[in-house]
């Protein structure tokens, strides 16, 4: 788990990837590739880079994840 403010964090559990905009209190699973798509189910790493940008890496592919906050999107 990782957060970069009071309200926006990351979490990588066993099913997938998950995010929140609100501290916490409730968390978005985030839409990836197929499980197929990585060689084992799941990637070898994972990188949140910062409140809306998730990099995972495996055997040759790169996936990023660029997530809009709701707040902005609402704008």
């Amino acid at each position: 788990m990782r957060f970069f403010d009071d309200r926006h964090g990351w979490l990588a559990a066993a099913d997938g990837w998950y995010r929140t905009e609100d501290g916490a209190i409730t968390w978005t699973k985030v839409e990836t590739p197929e499980r197929g798509g990585f060689s084992n189910g799941h990637p070898a790493g994972v990188w949140f880079a910062d409140a809306a940008t998730e990099w995972a890496v495996d055997r040759g592919s790169v996936w990023s994840y660029r997530a809009t906050d709701s707040a902005e999107s609402r704008r």
